[in-house]
């Protein structure tokens, strides 16, 4: 092979992985807790909420903070001073606060397990109408 042949392949494996990675994004953003959820989660209030997204952590750490400054009785800001002042990791976080690091796990599964509840009541609702569209049809049919 020469050389522009090489400088081609490259640049196509480049831009492949590039739209690879931009189509994978939505699937990484659908599994983030929104706002609302955190606040409900671990009843925080809406100045917390600010505090959470005026800081330098990504929105799906938003868990993590809601976890341990509840497990900990510290505050929100408590914990973001931790993570991005003081730049300790979050196990580093929770030994310090005297929390078990299998909390920031379970805070992951926790809105796993709500995500999956959600789409369980979703798809038995959408079984119920098309019961109930089934019904209609069949009720239809014997009116002719």
């Amino acid at each position: 092979m020469d050389f522009k042949k090489i400088k081609n392949v490259l640049s196509l494996s480049v831009v492949l992985f590039g739209v690879n990675m931009l189509a994978t994004q939505p699937v990484f953003a659908a599994e983030t807790a929104t706002d609302a959820e955190v606040q409900t989660r671990y009843q925080l209030t809406g100045e917390e909420i600010k505090m959470l997204q005026a800081s330098s952590i990504s929105h799906s750490q938003y868990d993590k903070v809601g976890r341990l400054s509840r497990a900990s009785g510290k505050s929100i800001e408590e914990v973001l001073k931790m993570r991005t002042e003081q730049k300790m990791g979050w196990g580093k976080i929770a030994k310090t606060l005297g929390v078990d690091p299998k909390e920031l796990g379970q805070s992951v599964a926790d809105s796993h397990r709500e995500d999956k509840m959600e789409k369980r009541a979703e798809k038995a609702e959408r079984k119920e109408r098309q019961k109930e569209m089934k019904e209609k049809r069949e009720e239809a049919k014997k009116t002719k």
